[in-house]
């Protein structure tokens, strides 16, 4: 177990004892308020970037998993804003195809059932919000991956029967007839991975720099595209999203274009909560006259189509929550936007500035803190070494200040606070601070 001392400096300050003038206070100030202003817009382009530093990861990680675990446990927590919707599972309904890159066989969905569930959804009178086919559509699709099954289906003239060439064809047709389906897609050296059906397309990018899932990218301005979430945020809720990547606008609002999202739901809470419904493709389509079923179920819903079997590890990613389906996660990323997570409270710009200010002043105008590090295990060589540096100490005393910054920030406006600017920032100030002072104190030797 360690312990932290952090008491007054027994010695005297390399500064000159002197009564400070006002302009002198003055200047102080301004300098102070300078460096805060200069970190937050460091911070403020870090947030709006997809990076991260693993450091960070594990704080975030830690107050989330407080936060989710027990604290929405306790509070019993639902999104303020939420809508109702509908899972539809084809994680079951795999089919195997030839890759024409040459790396053998390679798993679709069955696009036959996905055919019929479609043709249903846009022949009922009772239409849904929008539907989401959160699936790859990168082959063309195919009966049977045997190739001598298929020459004997060709053979006896029987493929006329079977929905392997024209069922892409027919896929599309369904696809044109409506106005509120959209495909997920994703880059492709900063370009969208096109599929083979031409559609609304939102983009899903879960390119990570941590052990988890972190920030999530709503708006792509330089290819004039939204992610998926946003995409949906904007046509199933008239929300309009423009700006540049680090001055994104929602509905005219300064917005992050990056954000920590909330999760609400898991693979287990999509089953239990009464708003949503969860049913197996299969299922759904094998019960006899379906069509009026299916068409009360989605009837004014949001409609998630994917995959959302466990033992598949490609579409399982890691979150503060545990791992989850991407499909789930593009949920709750939505329900984030839902409720305004992407907005930029003036009063939150206020608190990081002054905080940032404060932590300025202390850096460059006052004594370091005289902190002890005492630990009994085998660490204690290396934590000696660290004491005989004020300027470690010194930063390890700033980055749990900052920590605390960045946790009152979470627990008060919900936003999560990038921290290695600040630690950067008031390291260099650190490291000037201590310069100076040994500067100081040998012209002070030299004098005597």
């Amino acid at each position: 177990m360690w312990k932290l001392y952090n008491k007054q400096s027994p010695r005297k300050s390399s500064r000159p004892m002197h009564k400070i003038d006002g302009k002198i206070k003055i200047k102080r100030f301004l300098t102070s308020l300078l460096s805060g202003i200069l970190i937050f817009l460091a911070s403020w382009f870090y947030q709006n970037s997809s990076f991260t530093v693993v450091k960070e990861d594990t704080f975030f990680n830690f107050v989330n998993l407080f936060k989710y675990k027990l604290l929405n446990k306790i509070l019993k927590s639902d999104p303020t804003k939420n809508k109702q919707f509908v899972f539809i599972n084809t994680g079951k309904d795999l089919n195997l195809i030839d890759d024409t890159s040459g790396y053998g066989n390679i798993e679709v969905s069955d696009r036959y059932k996905i055919l019929k569930l479609l043709q249903i959804i846009d022949n009922s009178k009772l239409k849904p919000q929008f539907v989401v086919l959160d699936l790859k559509f990168d082959y063309p699709y195919k009966y049977t991956a045997d190739k001598a099954i298929q020459k004997k289906i060709r053979d006896s003239k029987l493929d006329i029967f079977l929905p392997d060439t024209i069922i892409d064809d027919s896929i599309q047709s369904e696809i044109k007839k409506s106005n509120n389906i959209a495909i997920s897609v994703s880059l492709k050296a900063g370009k969208i991975d096109t599929p083979i059906y031409k559609a609304r397309y939102g983009i899903v990018d879960y390119e990570t720099y941590g052990s988890n899932l972190n920030k999530f990218r709503l708006h792509y301005n330089d290819i004039n595209e939204n992610s998926l979430p946003s995409l949906l945020n904007s046509k199933a809720d008239g929300v309009v999203y423009s700006g540049s990547n680090y001055f994104t606008k929602c509905n005219g609002q300064l917005s992050f274009n990056y954000i920590w999202p909330e999760y609400y739901y898991d693979e287990e809470t999509i089953k239990s909560n009464s708003k949503n419904q969860l049913y197996h493709i299969g299922s759904l389509l094998s019960i006899k006259n379906n069509t009026g079923l299916i068409q009360n179920i989605i009837k004014g819903k949001i409609i998630f189509i994917g995959n959302f079997d466990g033992d598949m590890h490609d579409i399982m990613y890691g979150t503060p929550f545990g791992k989850l389906p991407g499909t789930v996660i593009l949920c709750d990323i939505y329900l984030s936007l839902l409720n305004g997570n992407q907005y930029v409270p003036k009063l939150w710009i206020l608190y990081l500035i002054i905080c940032f200010s404060l932590l300025s002043h202390r850096a460059i105008y006052k004594e370091w803190p005289n902190m002890v590090f005492n630990y009994k295990l085998k660490s204690k060589r290396f934590l000696l070494f660290i004491n005989r540096f004020p300027f470690v100490k010194k930063a390890f005393d700033y980055y749990l200040r900052l920590m605390l910054v960045s946790y009152i920030s979470i627990l008060v406006f919900n936003i999560n606070v990038s921290l290695a600017p600040a630690i950067i920032f008031i390291g260099l100030e650190s490291m000037y601070e201590i310069w100076e002072q040994r500067k100081m104190k040998k012209l002070k030797n030299a004098q005597l």
